[in-house]
């Protein structure tokens, strides 16, 4: 714990602010540096740049860091329960004369008293409506009404699940009504299998069985670079991803190995065979959330970890009976979820490398799985035209989403976490409303499988890759 202290202590630092700040202060900091320190300001100064990129991911890993733990700081001048009342009653006197920050401030403070305050999430997210912030004020409803139900306060429960679905249908309706095709890209010679969106959502990254990968430019659909190296009957790309600081790219390849790029230089850092045997190639890759590890499934029904910096093999993760055809690290690393071709998912303990459960559910080859930003919720879709949902903690399934006519081959959450998107067999795209497993929006345009599908990190813009060996890029006006 003292260590952990030290490291937030060290963050509040970096951010210029002192210890115990206000999250809304952590936010600010946090914007202000981003823009003294984002290298495109020093494009004409290759020095600067590169260490405007080194500031640029502190500032990123402090903000992110804070951000997770600032809920759970001490506060040192909170100490009762009557100490939570006042800061629950100064809150309400503070958004009674219109001053929402403020009165979110109190609330918080008194739900860092008393977490199981019901009131004070519900009026902390009426204050949060009031300025338009309107994902995180469903929630703190979403909490209030947890905590209504858990007592019986039935209703108090309908009035805030009422507060829900206004606040929804406001979020929600430019995603029923908004999304259209921008550009169609072409260049690659055959399907295209991957696709990711760079965290600074410029850069589209596409990978096809042509063996190539390329790079675009996601506003114009300009084409940027092409990288090679893989080749023959077996070198085309089956997966794609990028590290969380937007300079890494790694991807696999059905010849067995996995190659990093760095992404600001465009060169090739390294490349390593990762996988063995007669059916060994790779069908997965994923970055830890700290940028240290990369995991690898394959055709040859194991899962392997590697050191990142130098390629070693650190694990081997065994008893999937079919290919691991999917692959995700959950958002705090220490959870790692594989899907197969066995009709399951296994869910193992990143740290320590051993098998925790086995999710089955689906009668068909596991395609993709994938984790809720919040890590509450697993994903999952399959060649049995489903998707399903799990909840991590329980690992229960809480529901399936039926539409796709095909196999569902790819899934991605929104950064906020209520809307999934799904690309299909079917030729079609759609968006689902987790809340209520309800589809908001089916994309059509591409006139083969959709392979791929990936969500920018503002939730505007999707990008699809398909056997017609076009990418499409979506835009939500």
């Amino acid at each position: 714990m003292l260590a952990k202290m030290k490291h937030i202590e060290q963050y509040y630092e970096i951010l210029g602010l002192k210890p115990g700040a206000s999250l809304e202060e952590v936010k600010q900091a946090y914007r202000e540096l981003a823009k003294v320190w984002h290298p495109d300001r020093f494009t004409k100064h290759p020095q600067l740049q590169q260490k405007g990129e080194e500031q640029l991911k502190k500032i990123n890993e402090a903000y992110q860091w804070l951000k997770s733990y600032y809920t759970v700081l001490p506060q040192p001048e909170a100490h009762s329960y009557g100490d939570a009342q006042t800061y629950y009653k100064r809150g309400m006197e503070q958004a009674q004369g219109g001053k929402y920050w403020q009165a979110i401030e109190s609330f918080t403070k008194a739900l860092w008293i008393n977490y199981q305050d019901a009131k004070a999430y519900k009026y902390r997210g009426l204050a949060y409506s009031q300025l338009g912030e309107h994902l995180k004020a469903i929630r703190d409803f979403n909490q209030a009404a947890d905590l209504y139900w858990q007592r019986g306060n039935i209703e108090d429960y309908y009035d805030i699940l009422f507060c829900i679905s206004k606040l929804q249908n406001m979020v929600l309706q430019p995603l029923q009504e908004r999304w259209r095709c921008i550009h169609t890209l072409k260049g690659h010679a055959y399907f295209v299998y991957a696709v990711a969106i760079s965290p600074d959502r410029q850069t589209l990254v596409s990978g096809s069985t042509d063996g190539t990968i390329k790079l675009w430019d996601v506003r114009t659909g300009k084409a940027l670079d092409t990288f090679k190296g893989h080749s023959g009957l077996f070198g085309y790309i089956q997966s794609l991803a990028i590290s969380r600081d937007g300079r890494i790219l790694v991807n696999g390849s059905n010849d067995k190995t996995i190659k990093i790029w760095q992404l600001s230089s465009r060169r090739e850092v390294r490349n390593f065979t990762a996988h063995s045997g007669l059916f060994a190639g790779v069908k997965s890759v994923a970055i830890s959330w700290d940028g240290t590890i990369v995991a690898s499934g394959s055709d040859d029904k194991t899962i392997k970890l590697w050191d990142l910096q130098k390629g070693h093999s650190l694990e081997t993760l065994t008893g999937h009976s079919g290919g691991v055809n999917s692959i995700a690290i959950s958002p705090d690393g220490k959870i790692l979820a594989s899907g197969s071709s066995d009709h399951t998912i296994k869910l193992w303990q990143l740290e320590k490398g051993r098998s925790l459960h086995t999710l089955k559910g689906h009668t068909d080859t596991v395609n993709c799985v994938a984790f809720s930003p919040d890590g509450k919720i697993l994903a999952s879709c399959s060649g049995d035209r489903t998707i399903k949902l799990w909840q991590v903690s329980t690992v229960r399934e809480i529901k399936t989403l039926k539409g796709h006519t095909d196999a569902v081959n790819s899934i991605a959450f929104s950064p906020d976490g209520l809307i999934l998107v799904s690309g299909s067999g079917d030729k079609t795209i759609k968006l689902w409303q987790l809340g209520k497993g309800r589809k908001l929006r089916t994309l059509k345009g591409h006139t083969a499988a959709v392979h791929a599908v990936a969500i920018s990190a503002d939730g505007q813009t999707i990008a699809s890759g398909s056997a017609d060996k076009t990418i499409k890029i979506w835009g939500c006006d």
